[in-house]
């Protein structure tokens, strides 16, 4: 997938910070490497974010959150 593209369509970091479910975890992302896109990072996070899917669990999106800052 062309990379300007995803760069134009995925949220920003500010509005990501904005979301109630991070604000109530009270969770920093504002380490440097949480957005790039690179293939070393986008992979792994594609198969957390996929595994996590499949999880009949309620607020995944938080799950997410968590295991990303886990690994990073």
């Amino acid at each position: 997938m062309n990379r300007q593209f995803l760069r134009r369509n995925l949220p920003s970091e500010k509005k990501i910070n904005e979301h109630w479910a991070i604000q109530r975890l009270g969770l920093k992302l504002n380490f440097p490497g949480i957005f790039v896109l690179s293939k070393r990072t986008v992979p792994p996070a594609a198969a957390a974010g996929i595994f996590i899917a499949f999880m009949p669990i309620p607020f995944q999106f938080i799950l997410v959150t968590i295991v990303t800052l886990l690994f990073r």
